[in-house]
Order: C-alpha cells, then sequence, then structure tokens
C-alpha cells in the first residue's frame, strides 16, 4: 500500500520539532564548521564559474571562426556554380505602352 503524503508531512514536522529542541547542542558547532564549509563551498564555486566563462568564451570563438570559415566556403561554391552556368539570355525589352 503506497504511503500518503500525511505520513511524510508528519515525518518532517517530527524531525523539525526533534531538531529545534535539539538546537543548543548543535548550533555552536554549525556555526563554527557552517562558516568554513560555506565560504570554501563559495571559493569553489567562483572558480567554477570562471573556469566555465573561460570555456564558453574559447567554444564561441571557435563556433564563430567555424561560422566565417562556413560562410567563405558558401559564397566560394556559389560563385563557381554561377560561374559554371551558361550565360543566360538577356531579357526581352517590355513592349512599349501605346
Amino acid at each position: 500500500m503506497p504511503r500518503s503524503y500525511g505520513a511524510g508531512l508528519a515525518t518532517g514536522i517530527t524531525i523539525s520539532v526533534i531538531a529545534a529542541a535539539l538546537a543548543p547542542l548543535w548550533q555552536p558547532a554549525a556555526s563554527r564548521y557552517g562558516r568554513r564549509a560555506a565560504r570554501a563551498a563559495l571559493k569553489h564555486g567562483m572558480g567554477a564559474y570562471e573556469l566555465g566563462r573561460d570555456r564558453l568564451a574559447e567554444w564561441s570563438e571557435t563556433m564563430g571562426d567555424l561560422m566565417a570559415e562556413a560562410q567563405v566556403e558558401r559564397a566560394a561554391g556559389q560563385s563557381a556554380a554561377a560561374a559554371a552556368e551558361p550565360e543566360a539570355m538577356p531579357p526581352h525589352p517590355a513592349p512599349a505602352p501605346r
């Protein structure tokens, strides 16, 4: 039989009440070591952000180079195709209005 949401809610409330009752025991340790852990996590997060920003800039530059090369090749292919086509006859002049 599946558990209902009420069971999860009751468990969450029970854990919260126990944590609040034991707060005088765990708060000093959390404030002492939690600050160090938070600072270390922030430093690592900033490092990861900078690394990601650098990698994204490199990737963007590479994609820009590839786009430019593809445009040059496409233009060269179009001009070669236009040169290979026979000269089209000029359009007939429109008759003069009466």
